[in-house]
């Protein structure tokens, strides 16, 4: 994408302060770790509530599964070309919002594996591998519905 290393690095300076830099620090900005943490969880809890109850039957936390996606913006979890087209929805729209939505209907599409799990590291093990998800289907699908 960059033939100059100095080029990239300012790109990425520029999108790092602009964005990422939200998701390293705890404050009270909306487009925070925190008010994203808590969108995701309204999300979840009001569009899948089996899903709800069943993270809260088993004494798990829904952020605790999601919240390395949101921290690291997906980054390492989806396949670079998937990152990307996340990344371009983020700039298109310049918000952080769609993180949380994303983790939202990645739980939803994922939904009767997880109901099937009564264990953090079998709710994990369900959730390991993203690679075979694609970012904007599973965004339009879920914006369509309505469900999330």
């Amino acid at each position: 994408m960059y033939d100059d290393p100095v080029a990239l690095y300012f790109t990425f300076r520029a999108f790092y302060t602009r964005y990422w830099f939200r998701l390293h620090e705890v404050s009270s900005h909306k487009q925070g770790i925190l008010c994203l943490c808590l969108l995701f969880e309204r999300l979840l809890q009001r569009n899948e509530p089996q899903l709800w109850f069943h993270f809260r039957f088993i004494n798990i936390q829904p952020v605790q599964v999601v919240f390395k996606w949101l921290m690291r913006g997906f980054s390492g979890h989806l396949p670079p070309e998937q990152l990307l087209y996340l990344w371009d929805v983020v700039l298109a729209y310049d918000s952080l919002e769609v993180l949380p939505l994303l983790a939202a209907a990645i739980l939803s599409f994922r939904k009767e594996s997880i109901l099937a799990v009564d264990s953090l590291q079998s709710v994990e093990a369900v959730l390991a591998d993203l690679s075979s998800l694609a970012v904007m289907p599973i965004l339009q699908l879920t914006l369509m519905k309505g469900n999330i």
